[in-house]
């Protein structure tokens, strides 16, 4: 049987949710991410490394999860890690830790710094900003990609979390 990395990463991520002990359920500090949608604003297509004329995935599906190291009044810091297709159709594996700053009881801003398996990102560490809505055991994300190269489209993305 032959696992691709992704379903290697993904098969990991939830044997750890398996594994989590239940102080940390308990406390709500974990959660599940559920990837999601993209939407590429400067271009719906690009050029393949053949020539070849291709349309952006504006679905992303993918798995990751999100401890919460800290949160109080002012901001939350978590750790990251996930793995998706991305929208040229490829598997990003990534991890890093974020800060958000709470704009309100249910709203924070930051951003993330994550490490990735990207080639379509082109850079193998990113700092993104996040915005965050969440609710008692939901939460809606949402992310800036911004393009790096030339004839590259730069996309927003939403992905959720659901806490345990």
């Amino acid at each position: 049987m032959c696992v691709s990395k992704a379903g290697l990463t993904l098969i990991v991520l939830l044997g750890l949710v398996v594994a989590v002990p239940q102080t940390v359920v308990a406390q709500s500090r974990f959660g599940i991410d559920i990837f999601g949608v993209s939407y590429h604003y400067q271009s719906r297509t690009y050029l393949d490394a053949s020539g070849e004329l291709r349309h952006y995935e504006q679905a992303n599906p993918g798995l990751g999860a999100e401890y919460v190291v800290h949160s109080n009044g002012r901001f939350v810091v978590s750790a990251e890690a996930g793995a998706y297709r991305d929208s040229k159709d490829r598997t990003n594996v990534f991890a890093g830790p974020a800060l958000r700053f709470r704009l309100g009881p249910h709203l924070l801003l930051g951003g993330a710094l994550v490490v990735m398996t990207s080639r379509t990102y082109g850079t193998p560490i990113a700092p993104l900003p996040v915005v965050t809505a969440h609710w008692k055991h939901v939460g809606l994300n949402g992310t800036w990609i911004p393009s790096l190269a030339r004839r590259e489209s730069g996309a927003f993305a939403l992905f959720s979390t659901i806490y345990f």
